[in-house]
């Protein structure tokens, strides 16, 4: 799966579905880095906390 094309720093909102069906809501936005972008995918800390997500998962 590819990120969508995005042109404005607001971004847009991505639904994602986890593997039991649950559909979770994330905002895939950049910042303006001088003459670049860093993008960023906010809203994910209540899926992490749901699945109770661990460093180095897989």
């Amino acid at each position: 799966a590819y990120f969508p094309p995005i042109s404005i720093p607001e971004g847009r909102p991505l639904t994602i579905q986890d593997a039991k069906g649950r559909d979770w809501v994330f905002q895939f936005r950049f910042w303006p880095n001088n003459n670049s972008r860093m993008y960023v995918l906010e809203g994910v800390t209540p899926c992490i906390q749901a699945m109770q997500l661990q460093a180095g998962d897989t």
